[in-house]
């Protein structure tokens, strides 16, 4: 069991390469093709602003680098392909750890260790498009190196993208007398504030899950809190352990409160949060009725950020043809919860409302034997299934919850062409993913029915399901991964609010990068 914690139409989407859309259809403009060194090369990418998007690509090896795109943000031309050179800080070691998009500039973070590699400091620097630093590193944090090499530090950006959270890498490696050390900078790296904070919880139990910072500068935690109870044995200790809760610490007031993320006799086994249009936070997620990590139902709540007040609650249990649907496997079919379902995209919308979406997921382990050498090897299915969408109103009525049919099973490669890319222009809600070619038809009368199971990548398209305030799907074929001669990696798409998503698409050395306006 896995632990809960993303029709067939008469108008084309055309396929086009590097030009804009020329009519009324949804088209996906697409870079030309590249080539790389190796296949397993690390993409991400980092951000657009109003002209480009920008991409950070990792070339492993012995000479191994770390390359800056940067493409045209309407026509996917690739403007220039150019070296991150790394800043030279006297005394230190320097490795590179990201790069951020902060203030609508790239923002170079690397660590520095020092001789005996028993201090570790954050660095961070401007960058320019040409992949050089454009001033002195200013130094952001610092902490013992001890067993956390480059995840000693971690980085969030406020939600109007002009202030940066930087946070303790490894908080649940402290001791429990150690006070936790945030500081939060601005576009120029000036520091709003610096505090070593005392969290409300014992860090012994504190496990923080994630961090959101505000246009103010204030910070907000949630994290799963460890159950103090340590009777528990055997089958017990299987159970849901964790108490969520969302820690609020506003520096320029200077209190700090906690809200226990609770549904009344129920157990919160899955909790995401993040804020919305006026900063407030807001909270979703599943909760099972016998703690264990299935899901009964789902909930909803939001604090009012001026006033630390939970204003607006919601729950609701599945359905028992959703709930049948889920566990259309299970023998018996008698399950009251659903299983195997992984929470990971959580999406507020501009009225308070919000919707999340998560996704069945198991790893399957088989052995197979060479029967000319009798030498047996283990094969691991990835198995990405359905998708769950939950819509919650701003004042925390749950409107609907939807299945939305999926089958992606493949062997040996995490998972690299499965899962799915969640984006929103407004109302509407879009699920992108690789999908067998026929589902489109086969689904078109019944839009829950049961998918066809992904079987062929060359031979998959990718399909784009929509789904309307109502919760009603509409599911079109976008385009056949094989016109492109790349397949659709979903999960390193990303999305904007001006409501489209940008696509990363490979297959062995060759890759290429795509727009979609929605």
């Amino acid at each position: 069991m896995a632990h809960c914690i993303g029709f067939f139409c008469v108008l084309l989407f055309g396929l086009t390469h590097g030009s804009g859309p020329t009519n009324d259809a949804i088209e996906v403009v697409w870079s030309e093709g590249f080539k790389s060194k190796k296949s397993a090369q690390g993409t991400q990418m980092i951000g657009a602003d109003e002209q480009r998007l920008y991409v950070v690509r990792d070339e492993p090896g012995r000479d191994g680098r770390y390359l800056l795109d940067v493409f045209n943000r309407n026509s996917m031309v690739r403007e220039t392909e150019r070296v991150i050179y790394l800043p030279e800080i006297p005394g230190h070691r320097v490795s590179f750890d990201r790069i951020v998009m902060l203030g609508q500039r790239l923002l170079l973070i690397v660590n520095g260790f020092d001789a005996g590699d028993t201090m570790v400091r954050s660095y961070g620097v401007h960058l320019g498009n040409d992949g050089m630093p454009q001033d002195i590193p200013v130094l952001l944090a610092e902490a013992s190196a001890r067993k956390r090499g480059a995840t000693a530090f971690g980085y969030e950006i406020s939600r109007d993208g002009s202030l940066m959270l930087v946070y303790p890498g490894n908080p649940s490696e402290r001791k429990v007398t150690e006070r936790f050390s945030y500081r939060v900078v601005d576009a120029n790296l000036e520091t709003l504030w610096d505090k070593n904070l005392d969290l409300p919880q014992s860090a012994e139990l504190l496990e923080i899950g994630s961090y959101r910072l505000d246009s103010r500068g204030r910070l907000y935690i949630m994290s799963g809190v460890l159950s103090p109870d340590k009777t528990l044995r055997g089958a017990e200790r299987q159970r849901s352990e964790r108490n969520y809760v969302v820690i609020c610490f506003d520096a320029e007031a200077g209190r700090i409160k906690e809200f226990d993320v609770a549904v009344d006799g129920k157990w919160v086994v899955a909790s995401s949060f993040d804020l919305d249009e006026n900063d407030n936070p807001v909270v979703g997620g599943f909760y099972s009725n016998d703690r264990y990590f299935s899901i009964a139902g789902t909930f909803f709540l939001r604090i009012n950020a001026d006033s630390l007040t939970v204003e607006a609650t919601g729950m609701k249990p599945f359905g028992k043809a959703l709930v049948s649907a889920f566990n259309r496997n299970e023998r018996g079919g008698q399950s009251q919860e659903m299983e195997d379902l992984y929470f990971d995209h959580f999406l507020v919308r501009p009225d308070g409302g919000a919707v999340f979406v998560a996704e069945q997921y198991e790893v399957q382990q088989r052995w197979r034997t060479d029967i000319t050498t009798g030498r047996q090897e283990i094969l691991y299915y990835y198995h990405y299934g359905d998708l769950l969408v939950v819509d919650v109103a701003p004042d925390g009525n749950i409107n609907w919850t939807v299945r939305v049919p999926k089958e992606q099973v493949s062997i040996n490669d995490r998972g690299m062409f499965s899962s799915y890319a969640l984006m929103t222009d407004g109302d509407a809600v879009h699920l992108l993913f690789n999908d067998h070619p026929e589902n489109v038809g086969l689904l078109a009368s019944n839009p829950t029915g049961v998918a066809k199971p992904l079987n062929s990548l060359k031979r998959s398209t990718a399909a784009l399901v929509t789904l309307n305030r109502a919760g009603e799907i509409e599911r079109k074929n976008l385009f056949k991964n094989n016109d492109s001669e790349v397949i659709l990696r979903p999960k390193i798409a990303l999305s904007t609010r001006q409501g489209e998503v940008f696509l990363y698409a490979q297959y062995r050395k060759s890759y290429r990068f795509g727009r979609l306006a929605l």
